[in-house]
C-alpha cells in the first residue's frame, strides 16, 4: 500500500514529537528557534527499529545542531524486495516523481541499487568528499556507483543465528555450517523467511548456490526447506522463533544475530560459516523525486560521517538512541583501524577472509531465479517435501543420498541466465507464470518420491 505524506504524517506523529522535544530543549535558550516549522524526511528501509531509532535521533540532532531547525524521519518499514517493489508501484503511480515517493532507500544490497538506477528511481549524488576515505571495492565488490546514484554505508557479512541452550538441551550439536542447516539432526527446527521478503535470506541462499554449484546448493537449499517448520513472514519473525525455541536456527545478517546474541550471550550465538559466507556493502540511494533532495543528500553525508559510522560499528556509548549496539562494521577503514576502542565488533573486513568474493552477475541472476522457485515449491509443496525428507531420514544414508534425483531443480545451471532474463519483477505476469509452471513440477516430482530401501 503506498503512503501520501499526510498519512505518514499522522502514522509517525509521536516519533515527530519525541524530535521537537529534543528540539525545543535545546532551542530554549535561543529564542524558541523550534517553534519554526519541521522540516521531513522520508527513508524506506529494510532495516530493524533498533538502526532507524538510532539514525532517527542521530540525525535529528546533528541537522538542528547545523540549521536550528527540527526535521522529522519518518521510516517505512519493509524487507528489501519488498522495498524495491514499492517503489516499483509508487513511481508508477505518481510519475517520475511524486509525493508518495520515498526520499531515501536505505539498505539493500548492490543489485537492488542498481535496479533503481536502471528503473530512473535513483538521482545522482556528488558526495565525494564523504566518501575520499573509502576504498572503492571491498572483496571485490564497489562500494559506489560510478555515476553517484549509490553508496554503501557499511559492510555486512551473512550466518546462522542459533538457540545454543536449546541446543544443548536436546543434545543436538550446534550449527556452523551451511550444510549442517540441512542435516536431518535438525528436521523440523530450522527457521526460514520468505526470500520474497527477507534480503538477508535472499543473501543466504545465494551464497549457498555460489559456493556449492547451482545443482548441489539446490540439493542443500531443499534439505533446508525440508528441516523448516514453516516459511516465515519475515526474518524477524524467523529469529523472534529462535529466541523463543520454536526453532533452533536461521539465516541472518551478521548484524542482527550479533545483535539479538549479545542480549543473552549464555543462550544465543551468531556464526559466520566461513570460508563460505561474503563481506557486501549496504547500500543507500537518494530517490529521483520533487521532495526533500537536499535533507536526504545530508542524511547520506551524516551516515558517512565519523558520527554516523560509530552509530554503525560502535558500542553501546556510541548509540545516540541510548540502546543496544548495532554490530554493524564501517565501511570507513580509518574508523575501524582508529577508533577501535568504541566498537563493539573487533574483527576489522578489510582483513579478514570469509571465503567467497561475490559475483555480482552471478548473483543476481540466481537470487532472481530462487526467489520463485521456492515459493513454488512452498506454497504447494511444504508438507509433502517434509514427508519425503522424513522418509528419507528413516530410510538412511542409501535414501539420503537418493535426494538430489527427488528434488531435481526443474532447470540446469546452463539455463540460468535465459529464465532470469524471462523472470519479470515479483507479481508480474511472467513471474506468475513460471511459478505456476514450477509448482506443477514440484507436485508431479514429489507424489511418489523414490526413497526406498533401508540402511543403518
Amino acid at each position: 500500500m503506498l503512503h501520501s505524506r499526510a498519512t505518514l504524517l499522522r502514522v509517525f506523529v509521536p516519533m515527530f514529537a519525541v524530535f521537537s522535544m529534543l528540539a525545543g530543549c535545546d532551542a530554549a535558550s535561543t529564542g524558541g528557534e523550534a517553534s519554526r516549522p519541521a522540516a521531513e524526511l522520508i527513508v524506506l528501509t529494510p532495516h530493524s527499529s533498533a538502526i532507524t531509532n538510532a539514525f532517527s535521533v542521530g540525525f535529528s540532532r546533528s541537522y538542528y545542531a547545523r540549521h536550528k531547525q527540527a526535521v522529522a524521519v519518518h521510516f517505512i518499514q519493509r524487507g528489501t524486495p519488498q522495498c524495491v517493489a514499492y517503489l516499483d508501484s509508487a513511481f508508477g503511480a505518481a510519475g517520475e516523481s511524486g509525493s508518495r515517493v520515498p526520499d531515501v532507500m536505505f539498505g539493500g544490497g548492490i543489485v537492488d541499487h542498481r535496479y533503481l538506477k536502471e528503473r530512473g528511481y535513483s538521482r545522482k549524488l556528488d558526495i565525494a568528499a564523504a566518501v575520499k576515505d573509502i576504498p572503492e571495492t571491498v572483496a571485490g565488490l564497489p562500494t559506489r556507483d560510478a555515476d553517484g546514484h549509490w553508496y554503501g554505508t557499511g559492510l555486512s557479512s551473512f550466518g546462522i543465528f542459533y538457540n545454543a541452550a536449546a541446543c544443548a538441551a536436546r543434545g543436538i550439536e550446534p550449527p556452523k555450517t551451511w550444510a549442517d542447516l540441512g542435516d536431518p539432526r535438525f528436521a523440523g527446527w530450522i527457521g526460514v523467511a520468505d526470500p520474497n521478503v527477507s534480503g538477508s535470506t535472499r543473501e543466504c541462499l545465494a551464497l549457498i548456490a555460489q559456493s556449492m554449484g547451482w545443482e548441489p546448493g539446490w540439493t542443500l537449499i531443499t534439505e533446508i526447506l525440508a528441516n523448516a517448520r514453516g516459511i516465515s513472514r519475515s526474518s524477524s519473525e524467523a529469529l523472534d522463533g529462535v529466541e523463543s525455541g520454536i526453532f533452533l536456527a536461521s539465516f541472518a545478517v551478521n548484524f542482527e544475530g550479533l545483535r539479538r546474541a549479545s542480549r543473552a550471550p549464555d543462550r544465543f550465538a551468531y556464526v559466520n560459516p566461513m570460508g563460505a559466507t561474503a563481506v557486501s556493502p549496504d547500500v543507500i540511494s537518494v530517490m529521483n523525486t520533487r521532495g526533500a533532495t537536499a535533507i536526504a543528500k545530508e542524511f547520506v553525508e551524516y551516515v558517512l560521517s565519523a558520527e554516523g559510522q560509530l552509530i554503525w560499528a560502535g558500542n553501546a556509548a556510541q548509540n545516540p538512541a541510548g540502546e543496544d549496539p548495532l554490530f554493524h562494521y564501517a565501511i570507513v577503514p580509518q574508523v575501524i583501524e582508529g577508533e577501535a576502542a568504541k566498537l563493539a565488533v573487533a574483527e576489522n573486513p578489510f582483513k579478514t577472509d570469509f571465503g567467497i568474493q561475490f559475483d555480482l552477475a552471478r548473483s543476481e541472476r540466481e537470487t532472481r531465479v530462487l526467489r520463485p522457485l521456492i515459493a513454488a515449491l512452498c506454497e504447494g509443496s511444504h508438507i509433502p517435501l517434509q514427508m519425503a525428507w522424513r522418509d528419507a531420514i528413516v530410510a538412511g544414508r542409501a535414501a539420503r543420498d537418493r535426494w538430489p534425483s527427488v528434488v531435481s531443480p526443474p532447470l540446469k545451471a546452463a539455463d540460468l541466465t535465459a529464465v532470469a532474463e524471462k523472470l519479470g519483477p515479483i507479481g508480474s505476469e511472467s513471474e506468475r507464470a513460471l511459478r505456476a509452471e514450477w509448482a506443477a513440477y514440484f507436485v508431479k516430482q514429489l507424489k511418489s518420491p523414490q526413497i526406498t530401501g533401508q540402511d543403518g
